[in-house]
């Protein structure tokens, strides 16, 4: 979503930088609500995932969903070096979180990194929700998913409120 979204405000518009940051969080959360709501009928429904609590799994989707959406904005106030840093942060997250091997198996330093990594969180919480039919696991999972939403949408907030205005970049087609 980072890539087709304009994280920038306008400059023609006369809205405060707190309002406009509600506005496109609002919208981007929306969107991801709406993404997580489809995988989630799509996982259940359609590719039979056994869940003893659905409704709790589409619950822990959606607030996943937002949560990151709040970390992908706050990477994207920064532009396209953000978003790569954001690229790199999944990719490692991908190998030190329990995505692909249990974090028990991981090296002492990257089982020390993965407590810091908000997909350790939500791939435990859903592994607590498929596999272990423990709900209250995945929601205390997603209680620190929380924490990471609050950190990063205080985080975009500060950016936003002390982002200067940019000046429109020129180009010289003539030369």
């Amino acid at each position: 979503m980072s890539m087709f979204i304009n994280f920038n405000k306008p400059q023609e518009l006369n809205v405060t930088k707190m309002s406009w940051f509600v506005a496109k969080f609002m919208n981007l959360a929306s969107l991801a609500v709406v993404q997580a709501i489809l995988l989630s009928i799509v996982v259940l429904a359609f590719l039979g995932l056994e869940v003893t609590n659905p409704a709790g799994f589409i619950l822990f989707a959606v607030m996943v969903s937002i949560v990151f959406t709040a970390i992908v904005m706050f990477f994207a106030s920064f532009g396209n070096i953000g978003r790569f840093i954001l690229l790199a942060l999944v990719v490692m997250q991908l190998s030190t979180t329990g995505a692909n091997l249990p974090i028990d198996m991981l090296p002492e330093n990257l089982r020390s990194i993965s407590v810091y990594l908000p997909f350790t969180y939500s791939i435990a919480g859903f592994k607590a929700l498929i596999s272990l039919n423990d709900f209250s696991a995945a929601m205390t999972n997603l209680g620190v998913l929380l924490g990471y939403l609050i950190l990063f949408a205080l985080l975009t907030v500060t950016v936003y409120l002390f982002k200067t205005k940019e000046e429109p970049q020129q180009t010289d087609l003539a030369m």
